[in-house]
């Protein structure tokens, strides 16, 4: 069961962003840029990833020692999790 936060922040952001950005996941698929994934799957790897690297810098440098927020970092992570999701123009 979803609490009323979840709801909210569902009603709020997540269905609003997606709704936004479904067109473009969907016309990236149609010049085949997503490299196999449905864009419904592909948008969602990446926000995940992204919340994941860079929702929990604390946590990764006290872990890992790699500070998600250092510029280099930042662009090396992006670059990574794009990786998978976008495919290279033909």
């Amino acid at each position: 069961m979803h609490s009323p936060r979840h709801q909210w922040v569902v009603d709020t952001f997540g269905a609003p962003v997606w709704r936004l950005l479904e067109p473009l996941f969907a016309a990236l698929r149609a010049h085949g840029r997503l490299s196999g994934a449905p864009p419904a799957v592909a948008y969602f790897n990446l926000v995940g990833a992204a919340l994941i690297t860079f929702g929990n810098r604390d946590l990764i440098l006290r872990l890992a020692g790699c500070d998600t927020g250092e510029e280099a970092t930042v662009d090396a992570a992006i670059a990574y999790i794009l990786g998978p999701v976008l495919a290279p123009a033909p």
